[in-house]
């Protein structure tokens, strides 16, 4: 068993801080928060603030991590104490562990998520109606999930339904948007301009907890590459943390002036994209992605089970 392993991270711009043998102290106006050094393993420091050295000191000799990351959460540089080797051990059972379990929730969160959502937030919109079984057809591909084995299956049914979601989200949206299915970029319609950066506001939340857990991000369960963690494990909170809010500025009213779509791509103004922002804010729970990861970081250590609560 492995004792408990804790990080904290300081977003935004602007804070100052500053530690002693106890503790760190951060500080923005006339806000103060004081964390014990015994309870912090890792500090992540993301975007622009002013760091005393007495910080990097205090935590390297305590054997703490420091990572820093711009203001896009895109990691700039790690700071670990001489001769540790945890987070290499930990990459390490992550490597060799069979990602099944963990590929298994995920994709039966996922479309929990996504069935949950159609159902709250669609099935009672005046003027819409699925097409006939569609609504049974997400049930069954749930049930039909825990009898995979494979990896493929898992991913192949994942996509399916993913396809599916998408479609129904686009029958609820002003035809004029031209929101007809989730594309690849670049996009062609203003809807799908606005999931790709809500998921990559979502991700950055994701990719900084990662890195707090001493996870290799590039280890994927489905997919692969770089950030192929991290891109699987927020499938379960696209529908709740981007996806609503997303919708409700579609159902609300876009107007033809925040957007203009060339021949290349489809360009939102500051102002639809300020607005996303503000939504996303509210919904992004980052605790519900630290418990995510911490739940996956323990998984691999205690091999005890790994639950996502989206």
């Amino acid at each position: 068993m492995t004792k408990n392993f804790s990080w904290i991270s300081v977003i935004g711009h602007g804070y100052h801080m500053k530690a002693t043998v106890k503790e760190v102290t951060i500080t923005r106006d006339r806000e103060m928060k004081r964390i014990p050094l015994e309870s912090v393993d890792h500090l992540l420091i993301v975007g622009m603030h002013n760091v005393h050295t007495s910080v990097i000191v205090q935590l390297l000799r305590q054997g703490k991590h420091i990572s820093f990351f711009d203001n896009d959460a895109k990691p700039v540089a790690y700071l670990r104490p001489y001769g540790y080797v945890r987070d290499d051990e930990v990459r390490s059972i992550q490597r060799k562990t069979p990602v099944h379990r963990f590929a298994l929730e995920v994709c039966r969160s996922a479309m929990r998520a996504r069935i949950q959502f159609i159902e709250e937030f669609l099935q009672n919109r005046e003027g819409f109606q699925f097409y006939m079984g569609e609504l049974d057809l997400f049930h069954r591909s749930l049930e039909e999930v825990k009898y995979l084995v494979r990896i493929e299956e898992l991913k192949r049914l994942q996509r399916l339904t993913s396809d599916m979601y998408y479609e129904v989200l686009a029958r609820t949206s002003d035809p004029a948007l031209r929101f007809r299915r989730r594309t690849e970029r670049p996009h062609q319609d203003p809807v799908n301009a606005l999931l790709s950066v809500g998921y990559s506001i979502l991700y950055g939340a994701c990719y900084i907890e990662v890195m707090g857990a001493h996870l290799d991000p590039d280890i994927g369960l489905f997919s692969e590459g770089e950030g192929s963690l991290v891109e699987d494990l927020i499938e379960p909170f696209k529908p709740r943390m981007v996806d609503r809010v997303v919708m409700e500025m579609v159902w609300e009213g876009i107007s033809a002036a925040d957007f203009e779509c060339s021949g290349v791509r489809c360009h939102l103004s500051d102002t639809l994209v300020n607005r996303l922002s503000d939504g996303l804010r509210k919904s992004i729970d980052r605790e519900r992605l630290h418990q995510c990861v911490q739940g996956m970081r323990d998984s691999l250590l205690q091999s005890s089970e790994f639950v996502i609560s989206y």
